[in-house]
């Protein structure tokens, strides 16, 4: 459908857009846009939503924009330098164009950085990106998605993955985006999104951060894929087993004080019987059945599951002797980070390392 749209005179010298839909971006947009809010008081629900996404649209427009002065301070920079400009004999182009960035739009130095680094890429080998952005095709979350996904790969094959992500990238969510360039990188170049992998996992850390709520988030990040579903897993198997046995909480909750209490050094046994305890009438009074068994390298295969805690004896007893038969019937041949755990009526369910 034509993006182009005719701005018309209407009663009250008020403006309006021929088709709200498709009105492109720009000044004449904003124009429209610019209406007080009692004007929106006398549209329908439809047209409300037109009016959302046109402001959208919009947005898209300031952004790009944005990112193309800095892309031109930049090149400025980059050019004084290269002419040996004394200003800045202190800072290389990048940091000076970063530290006035910074300062113009009163933003942090990493976000600064960022800015920086998308203008030159929107503006140079993923121009086809900023242009999509400038149109308001796609807003500036998916232009980043495909940004970051360009980064460290060769020049023809981020021009690929750019005219393959903005084929469907305006109907799709940023999640959806996300998938779809993961599977066309692997595609187009699966030794470079190998490497690219290896890069981050040589960064893995632990961060921790406070949130405006007054707590505190707790992350390890850039792990290697099978030790986080395996680590992850081994925590759903006990949440899970938890649940089962009548506990009210939600899982996340469930998995969020079990690795704390992990994480505080008590071994898996422990934590899940002291999780009964403090769930007090919410669970039931059998407990939570798991075979407790070592945890499997991310290279090596095995089965990992916690153990019995808080059952009768007698239930108890039976319980573990299902799971060591049951141990000794799968064997070791099976994925890294494999989860089993049962209830206690007996029954056994269990955990692929690729399903939550």
């Amino acid at each position: 459908m034509s993006m182009v749209a005719d701005v018309v005179e209407i009663a009250g010298g008020q403006l309006e857009w021929g088709d709200r839909e498709w009105f492109p971006p720009g000044p004449q947009l904003a124009i429209c846009l610019s209406g007080g809010k009692e004007r929106l008081t006398d549209l329908t629900d439809g047209e409300l939503l037109q009016v959302a996404a046109a402001a959208r649209r919009q947005t898209s427009w300031a952004q790009a924009r944005e990112l193309a002065a800095i892309a031109e301070l930049s090149r400025r920079r980059s050019e004084a330098e290269a002419d040996g400009d004394p200003d800045h004999r202190f800072l290389s182009a990048h940091e000076s164009v970063t530290e006035e960035i910074a300062a113009a739009l009163t933003v942090t130095g990493n976000a600064a950085a960022t800015l920086v680094h998308l203008a030159e890429r929107l503006t140079g080998p993923l121009a086809a990106t900023g242009r999509a952005l400038e149109t308001g095709q796609i807003d500036m979350a998916k232009a980043r998605v495909v940004c970051d996904a360009a980064d460290n790969l060769p020049d023809e094959v981020a021009e690929r993955l750019q005219t393959a992500a903005l084929d469907k990238a305006s109907g799709q969510t940023t999640g959806q985006l996300r998938r779809r360039i993961r599977r066309i990188v692997h595609r187009l170049a699966p030794a470079a999104a190998e490497q690219r992998k290896r890069e981050a996992v040589r960064h893995r850390r632990l961060e921790v951060w406070d949130t405006p709520s007054g707590t505190t988030d707790l992350a390890l990040c850039d792990l290697a894929p099978e030790d986080a579903h395996a680590i992850y897993n081994k925590i759903s198997a006990a949440a899970h087993g938890l649940k089962l046995d009548g506990d009210a909480r939600p899982l996340p909750q469930i998995r969020a004080d079990l690795a704390t209490l992990l994480l505080h050094g008590t071994e898996l046994p422990a934590a899940v019987r002291a999780l009964l305890d403090r769930s007090g009438e919410g669970s039931a009074p059998g407990g939570v059945g798991l075979q407790d068994t070592e945890v499997p390298r991310s290279d090596e295969p095995g089965v990992a599951a916690g153990d019995a805690a808080g059952a009768v004896d007698a239930g108890r007893a039976a319980e573990e002797a299902l799971a060591r038969s049951f141990a000794r019937m799968v064997g070791q041949k099976i994925w890294p980070g494999l989860l089993l755990w049962t209830t206690p009526s007996g029954g056994w369910h269990i955990v692929r390392p690729d399903r939550r």
